[in-house]
């Protein structure tokens, strides 16, 4: 009796062949998710070496989005290859650490948020929100597009006008580049070429530069030497409130309140009236709450 030959070794050995391979996927999967850097530090030395952008996901253990991204975006083909060249921070904005900083320090206030930053901690693109891969990696590089138009403006802006020159140092301040916005708006505060109105400008955005970058005390100081200058309109009532803010963040709630309520006598038509308006009361409540303890 002639038998016919058994194929079942061979299927044995697919699959122990695909139980392999399905292996072999778990540990692409885990050595894509290792990928991401959870320290600040070791990301900027990545980057710094390979001068490349980094990639952030400022995410919270509660947002249901920012899951839904590491599952369905983080894989796709669409983001590994629009990120491929960066390196990948991944922070919880909730830590009480690294992640709530950098969260306060980009002003994060809604999830997910994703910052692309330079090593020095500039910021190249803010993208918010979830979309699906494609749409999601067109929003990047379009945030991407328009930093290097604004690169490609800073090489030739010793010949544009000093008005074009207060506008992409102002979003140098949007963009953390904090140093790098001061040198060209005290160049610009300091041009007798330039109008007053651009002049004072310049000045109320140094101490915008420096307030924003944690120095309060050289940001008061900026803003005493404008005022006693005495400029104009806008700049002078932009300036004034800084202060306030300024003594807010400082804590020194009287002396920024004082600030608010001087502020509604001086400028009584001013289209700031709005945010005056909004911290009397706050700023009311809490030193009555304080003075009670």
């Amino acid at each position: 009796m002639i038998r016919t030959p058994s194929f079942r070794p061979a299927e044995a050995q697919l699959k122990r062949i695909f139980g392999t391979l399905s292996m072999l996927l778990i540990l692409v999967s885990g050595a894509e998710a290792s990928a991401w850097n959870k320290k600040v530090d070791d990301a900027r030395k990545a980057a710094r070496a390979g001068d490349r952008l980094i990639f952030v996901d400022l995410f919270a253990e509660w947002c249901g989005w920012c899951h839904r991204f590491e599952r369905e975006i983080v894989p796709s083909e669409a983001f590994q290859n629009a990120t491929k060249e960066m390196v990948l921070l991944r922070v919880d904005t909730e830590d009480g650490g690294e992640g709530t900083e950098l969260a306060r320090r980009y002003n994060v206030t809604r999830l997910p948020t994703f910052l692309v930053l330079t090593p020095e901690m500039t910021v190249a693109a803010i993208i918010q929100g979830y979309a699906p891969p494609q749409p999601f990696v067109e929003m990047v590089r379009q945030k991407l597009d328009e930093y290097e138009v604004l690169i490609e403006g800073l090489k030739s802006e010793s010949k544009k006008k000093p008005e074009e020159r207060l506008a992409l140092a102002t979003e140098l301040v949007a963009r953390h580049d904090f140093a790098g916005a001061q040198a060209r708006l005290r160049k610009l505060a300091g041009d007798a070429g330039a109008p007053d109105a651009i002049r004072a400008e310049a000045r109320y955005m140094i101490a915008v530069a420096q307030a924003s970058d944690g120095k309060g005390d050289e940001a008061l100081a900026t803003v005493e030497s404008l005022l006693d200058d005495g400029p104009r309109g806008d700049p002078a009532q932009k300036a004034v409130l800084l202060r306030a803010r300024i003594l807010v963040e400082k804590k020194d709630y009287p002396a920024a309140l004082r600030e608010y309520k001087r502020f509604k006598t001086s400028y009584p038509g001013s289209p700031h009236m709005q945010t005056v308006d909004y911290y009397i009361p706050q700023l009311e409540s809490v030193i009555a709450r304080n003075s009670g303890r």
